[in-house]
């Protein structure tokens, strides 16, 4: 898996650049108040799920705008899509390639 959570000064993630392939875990995402889009993920291309069920999680994130950065990530999801509180994420772009 793959966790960002509780940053509050941490305004990109573009350092996880190669982060590629598949995950064999979830992608979690959450708590990190500044962080206003995913670019830095696109070479990312499967995932798989955690404990709690979740193949990727979005949560409290109120500055994220985008999750185009997911745009690689194809196919089924073993998990769940869970997706809360991001007030400015006004688009589900970048998850158009998941199929189920």
């Amino acid at each position: 898996s793959l966790q960002v959570s509780g940053n509050p000064s941490l305004v990109s993630i573009d350092a996880l650049s190669a982060v590629c392939n598949k995950l064999p875990g979830s992608f979690v995402f959450t708590f990190n108040p500044k962080v206003s889009c995913l670019q830095g993920l696109d070479c990312i291309k499967g995932l798989g799920r955690d404990e709690l069920g979740d193949s990727l999680r979005f949560q409290d994130n109120p500055s994220l705008q985008s999750i185009q950065g997911l745009s690689g990530v194809r196919g089924n999801l073993p998990g769940a899509i869970t997706i809360e509180r991001n007030a400015k994420l006004v688009s589900l772009s970048g998850l158009q390639n998941i199929t189920g």
